[in-house]
């Protein structure tokens, strides 16, 4: 009796070889490297452009755009996680993650995706570099953004000073906020002194304003346990004479 004949579609059958997960798991593991290199590099670089004179320099980026370029990047990695993927099939998932899944698997859909994902992180990214400020003795720089030029403003276009504490996971912190004749505020972070001293960068600071008209008042975070000893001793008498108050020293 003769067996039957097996077809040749049968006899030469393709075998799709199996996927390697290695990809995905590598995409997945890169997500929180991304996120913390993109975060560290746009609040770090401000200083590069500060020349050696300047006392202090900070940036003035919003940190809503870095949230929408942090969303953007786990985005992208969630695409290609879900691309290179062998377990997600055709099951019955989500909203939200069938429509990642669709991205992903469309060539179309995934390229473009990324490519505006990736222009816009580096357009948030650049502009927050492009944020900044930096003190000099001779006054403030401000830039704010890609599409602004820097802009030097003299200390007597300081219109308001408004002292501040805070306290912080490394402790009690003091600080300033300078408003500018354009309405721009600048939060200055400075370092104090020992008790009784002139507080450290707090002192050069009040020498400059010295012949400036501005407001000078204090923030109701200014209290005895909010702000560093030496600055609650020496905040409220910022606008006292160095002979009245000579913790200044000046």
């Amino acid at each position: 009796m003769r067996e039957p004949e097996s077809g040749t579609a049968g006899r030469y059958a393709r075998v799709t070889p199996a996927r390697s997960p290695v990809p995905a798991v590598a995409f997945a593991l890169l997500a929180p490297f991304a996120v913390a290199a993109y975060l560290t590099s746009a609040t770090a670089l401000e200083a590069f452009f500060c020349p050696p004179s300047a006392w202090k320099s900070g940036t003035l980026g919003s940190v809503a755009s870095l949230q929408v370029g942090v969303f953007l990047i786990v985005l992208c990695v969630a695409i290609l996680v879900i691309r290179t993927s062998t377990r997600i099939g055709e099951r019955k998932l989500s909203p939200a993650f069938a429509l990642l899944r669709t991205i992903a698997k469309n060539d179309y859909y995934c390229s473009t995706t990324m490519l505006y994902s990736l222009l816009v992180i580096a357009a948030v990214w650049i502009n927050y570099w492009q944020s900044y400020y930096y003190v000099e003795p001779d006054g403030i720089v401000v830039r704010a953004g890609i599409t602004a030029t820097p802009r030097t403003t003299t200390w007597g276009d300081v219109k308001a000073v408004e002292a501040r504490c805070a306290i912080t996971k490394t402790g009690l912190e003091g600080g300033l906020t300078i408003t500018l004749d354009n309405g721009k505020t600048i939060p200055l972070r400075l370092k104090t002194g020992a008790v009784g001293s002139a507080p450290g960068d707090y002192a050069p600071i009040r020498a400059a304003l010295a012949g400036a008209h501005y407001k000078f008042s204090l923030a109701p975070s200014v209290t005895q346990n909010a702000c560093p000893p030496e600055l609650y001793l020496v905040f409220p008498a910022w606008v006292f004479p160095a002979w009245v108050f000579p913790a200044w020293g000046h």
